[in-house]
């Protein structure tokens, strides 16, 4: 039976993830601000759901995109000793299309991958160009997997919605039209989200 093993690795970029990330911008305009969630189950039951938030302002028709973290993963197929290595590294972006008074037109694009060895580069014009790379142990087994994914959906806001990818991985977001920045613990997302993270993930909807 193949099993599914999951280290979680923060990417450490300046500013949390503000080093990982872009996002298009003009002066005035309808926005809305997005949280996305990204989030790691253990590798056996009952162990915590690791993961965090980041919020970020995005106007109607323009996009936000980054790379929230990256995991070291393991796909075992005899147990625990016969394993396989990756570096999963999932790049999301957030379009919004359009806002309404109580939600907002809005996809989600992931584009999943692992392999032995991935790297995250920073260069954004505030900080200096620099690269965070994680990879394999020597001497492990690699193995490599790519999944996109793509949706696209109305968004009521104070929600939090997620999509599911391979290796117990997931990412959600929420979205709020408050003027005012939206900030951890829990930003866009309801109340209370981060402090219960493992079951607000667990009962979020699907995109």
């Amino acid at each position: 039976m193949r099993r599914e093993f999951i280290a979680p690795i923060i990417a450490s970029c300046v500013s949390l993830l503000a080093g990982c990330s872009s996002v298009q911008q003009e002066a005035n305009g309808p926005q809305v601000w997005a949280t996305l969630v990204d989030a790691s189950r253990g590798s056996t039951a009952g162990d915590p759901t690791l993961g965090r938030l980041v919020n970020q302002p995005i106007q109607v028709g323009k996009n936000w995109q980054l790379v929230p973290d990256m995991f070291v993963v393991r796909a075992c197929d005899d147990g625990p000793l016969n394993c396989k290595m990756g570096v999963a590294k999932p790049t999301v972006r957030v379009t919004v299309h359009q806002v309404a008074a109580s939600q907002a037109s809005v996809s989600l694009t992931v584009s999943y991958d692992v392999g032995p060895s991935q790297t995250l580069t920073n260069g954004l014009s505030t900080h200096p160009l620099s690269t965070v790379t994680m990879s394999i142990p020597k001497g492990a087994t690699p193995f490599s997997s790519h999944v996109d994914v793509a949706r696209t959906v109305e968004l009521p806001y104070g929600q939090l919605r997620k999509v599911d990818l391979p290796n117990g991985i997931s990412v959600g977001l929420c979205l709020s039209t408050t003027p005012a920045s939206v900030m951890p613990p829990s930003g866009a997302c309801p109340d209370g989200t981060l402090d219960r993270f493992a079951a607000a993930m667990a009962a979020a909807q699907s995109f």
